[in-house]
């Protein structure tokens, strides 16, 4: 099952950048332009330079990513950087308020995991990827040998065998205190061999599902391939300058030796945490050609029953009362909003794009995504990956907004959040989910710790 190893971080030290609030960052894919100015500006060592370098005028394909090594190695000679002197697992509790107003602490922690392909090992995904993120990401492997952002991943813990480990952690003083977007961040190092062998043991009869990384977790699979072609040899090769150079292999005695590039940084957490959340992903349909309302409504009849919405209504309680125990979404439009429930009688087996296994009849996006978006109105699945009509909020109420008021927006549809026992089921089953299906909150931070690729 499931090969974690505790690992000797690279990590920012505060005596030469202060604040470790100012150099952390959220994940890359998520980084707006705007955003990454703002992070540029925030410091001048934040981990954006390196984990997402600024395009600059007349720089070549490759440019970027040599900017960026060149930061890491500046910062890891003058110490801002610095590798700790001893492996081990690093627990992060993060403390937030979501979407929905409520607080809570998310509790898990970073440890590399050993790279297995999807349906040969214990790590499961739940989303298809794109070829253009891991180019880039593969490109920023290469130039830096080193892992900026971990991959989210989550772990069935009915008994709490892990929660327990992880609870006597967080008796002890953090090592590190950071805040990013009003989410207080906790970072203890746990380097007391009994631990980490009860923490090592307890995650290894697991499962490991990606909630969030998809794209990295695929780069490090094609990374750690090119790695081993160089060495000619598929378990082990020598040290080739990347920064922690030849120095996180794991030396403690119940772990064999393992090159670090077999292996990727991620971050774990039990899906029964009760920080553990997933909010939704509005979806906006727009600039469709010769969208017509009358005739779209009369396409949805056959598939979904179709109620009015009262303007005055609150949308999210009442979509969250119709989703109870079924697959349902709101349509807005400029003309008024529409409930819709999927019909006991719909005629699924006329929509070519529904995957076979019965799991994607209860999936709310699926649905969406293939009756709806690609059935009725004709979106590929090609155009719905390259967003030509269609692009996402997290805002219900800004989703509802440009239907009612953006002329070049035909629908919205607000959904409830796909549940994590689904993502679960879905996972197990080796299928896959349209993209943007999960939301997961809050995001874990770039910077906190770094893994080194040898």
């Amino acid at each position: 099952m499931a090969d974690i190893r505790p690992f000797r971080a690279i990590r920012y030290q505060p005596d030469h950048v202060g604040d470790i609030s100012k150099v952390i960052a959220p994940p890359y894919d998520v980084i707006s332009p705007e955003l990454q100015d703002e992070l540029y500006a925030r410091s001048e060592k934040n981990i954006v330079r390196v984990d997402l370098n600024r395009a600059e005028p007349g720089d070549e394909a490759l440019s970027r990513y040599e900017r960026a090594n060149a930061l890491l190695e500046a910062w890891l000679s003058e110490g801002t950087l610095t590798q700790d002197s001893e492996p081990g697992y690093y627990v992060l509790a993060q403390t937030f308020t979501g979407p929905d107003k409520v607080e809570r602490t998310r509790t898990g922690f970073f440890s590399s995991v050993r790279l297995t392909r999807f349906g040969e090992g214990p790590v499961l995904p739940h989303e298809r990827t794109l070829k253009g993120p891991k180019q880039d990401r593969l490109r920023l492997f290469r130039a830096t040998k080193a892992n900026l952002s971990p991959v989210f991943m989550m772990y069935e813990d009915p008994e709490q065998e892990v929660h327990k480990i992880l609870e006597s952690v967080l008796a002890d003083p953090p090592l590190v205190e950071a805040t990013m977007d009003r989410v207080r961040n906790r970072l203890w190092h746990v380097r007391d061999p009994k631990r980490i062998e009860a923490l090592s043991s307890a995650i290894s009869v697991r499962k490991l599902y990606i909630a969030d990384g998809h794209h990295r977790y695929e780069t490090g699979l094609a990374y750690r391939d090119e790695r081993r072609q160089e060495a000619k040899t598929p378990t082990s090769a020598a040290s080739d300058g990347g920064p922690g150079s030849g120095s996180n292999s794991v030396e403690l005695g119940h772990f064999d030796a393992m090159p670090a590039y077999e292996s990727i940084l991620a971050f774990s957490a039990a899906v029964e945490d009760p920080g553990m959340v997933v909010f939704p992903t509005h979806r906006i349909l727009h600039s469709l050609p010769n969208f017509n309302g009358s005739a779209f409504k009369e396409a949805l009849e056959p598939f979904f029953e179709i109620t009015a919405v009262a303007p005055s209504a609150d949308l999210v309680q009442t979509l969250a009362a119709a989703g109870e125990g079924k697959m349902a979404f709101a349509c807005v439009t400029s003309t008024g909003t529409d409930l819709l429930t999927l019909r006991k009688d719909a005629p699924l087996d006329l929509v070519k794009s529904l995957p076979g296994h019965p799991l994607h009849r209860s999936l709310d996006v699926t649905i969406l995504h293939c009756v709806i978006m690609e059935h009725i109105l004709g979106i590929s699945r090609e155009a719905q990956a390259a967003q030509e009509n269609l692009r996402y909020s997290k805002d219900a109420k800004d989703a509802a907004s440009q239907a009612a008021n953006d002329a070049q927006v035909n629908a919205a549809f607000l959904m409830n959040p796909t549940r994590i026992d689904q993502v679960i089921a879905i996972s197990n089953a080796q299928e896959i989910m349209p993209q943007k299906s999960t939301f997961f909150y809050p995001k874990v931070p770039s910077g906190l710790v770094l893994y080194p690729l040898g």
